[in-house]
């Protein structure tokens, strides 16, 4: 099953009671503007 970025991110907002918008702009604002950081590429696998 492929699970979609937006499904992680909602899912990880209701596991740790945090805003989803809190969670992607940090998502964003570690990542930069160019998102093209290995670990959001899909190529690194989950552990």
């Amino acid at each position: 099953m492929i699970e979609k970025y937006s499904d992680l991110i909602l899912r990880g907002a209701k596991t740790s009671k945090v805003s989803s918008y809190h969670l992607a702009s940090r998502i964003k604002q570690e990542v930069g503007p160019f998102l093209s950081h290995a670990s959001i590429s899909g190529t690194v696998p989950r552990i």
